[in-house]
């Protein structure tokens, strides 16, 4: 289902990406809890993509752009950098088609994202504190004579992450009468997944919306200021997949057409969300995957009466951490 009537060619090439990687992804769930709407006075569903394989949407674009750039020749080896989940998604990918995959991660990633892709196989290089991680990538992969797969600022990644959408539409769709929601909400990191979203939507009645940390909230600054910019302040998060300085330039050109608005949500909130998203749907989600629906909780009476899509990103959190922040005792501050 393509919302986008103004798509022309657009159509076509998420149709040619959906059948593209449909025989290696999972469709994931789309949930939702009749409790939790009667409390929240909403018609709110949950996309549980933190349920993909690698544990995150991410393998959705590896997918598309790997299998896009190798399917005239084979490639000899695959090379990303990455915060964690693209670089676990994009092992993975290169696993199953056998070629050799290298990451290049920068030096605060937690050590259950390392571990993530090196049980697929792929090597890690770490960046030192001093160290770009681009430009560290771009100097391993021409060492390596390396294929690189852009994380998401690649139109062919979009295209992959756009599928996220597309299938959260057909099963919203199925389930509501034929309806379409009255908003969507994604989590803001580089940005790929809602310019995927954005690809869907464009300019239909449906508000797509994004979520970010208050502390790492460049793609709300870029927004107002009608261009890509580094937020000079992005501090420490618990939402590590999200910690980008800017967003992607392509991104962002497909953001500022379709996304209504960025809500910023403050640490607190994101782990009061995933202790929400524990005991009401049982699902595992790492800070940064439970961002869009911490933004419904912390903004819900914008979203009173309405039928309202967030997508639950990426799951990948140590069950340390995990164990510490369900054990707490509240549960959301803006009940």
């Amino acid at each position: 289902m393509i919302v986008n009537t103004n798509s022309g060619g657009i159509a076509d090439r998420l149709e040619i990406a959906s059948a593209r990687i449909s025989s290696f992804i999972q469709t994931t769930p789309l949930l939702k809890s009749d409790y939790l709407n009667d409390r929240l006075q909403c018609n709110l569903f949950i996309k549980a993509e933190n349920l993909q394989r690698t544990g995150s949407f991410k393998i959705r674009g590896a997918l598309n752009k790997t299998l896009a750039s190798t399917s005239d020749e084979s490639a000899s080896h695959l090379l990303t950098w990455s915060s964690g989940n693209h670089g676990a998604a994009l092992a993975e990918v290169a696993q199953d088609l056998g070629i050799p995959a290298s990451v290049v991660v920068p030096p605060w990633i937690p050590k259950v994202k390392v571990d993530n892709i090196l049980s697929r196989g792929a090597d890690v290089y770490t960046a030192s504190d001093t160290q770009d991680v681009v430009k560290m990538g771009k100097s391993i992969a021409a060492r390596l004579g390396a294929v690189v797969i852009p994380a998401y600022d690649d139109i062919s990644v979009i295209d992959g992450q756009a599928t996220v959408t597309l299938e959260l539409l057909s099963q919203f769709s199925e389930t509501n009468n034929g309806s379409a929601p009255d908003a969507l909400i994604y989590p803001c990191g580089g940005g790929s997944l809602i310019a995927g979203a954005a690809l869907v939507v464009g300019h239909s009645p449906i508000a797509l919306l994004g979520a970010e940390p208050t502390a790492a909230a460049d793609t709300k600054r870029s927004l107002l200021a009608g261009e890509p910019c580094e937020a000079p302040d992005v501090g420490i998060t618990i939402c590590d997949a999200l910690r980008n300085r800017r967003p992607g330039a392509l991104t962002f050109d497909l953001m500022r057409q379709s996304v209504r608005d960025v809500l910023l949500v403050d640490d607190a909130c994101v782990e009061a969300a995933m202790r929400v998203l524990f005991r009401h749907f049982k699902l595992v989600t790492e800070p940064g995957g439970a961002i869009a629906f911490a933004a419904v909780l912390s903004e819900i009476r914008s979203f009173r009466d309405k039928s309202v899509v967030a997508v639950i990103s990426g799951g990948n959190v140590s069950h340390e951490q995990f164990a510490k922040v369900i054990q707490a005792d509240n549960e959301v501050r803006a009940w």
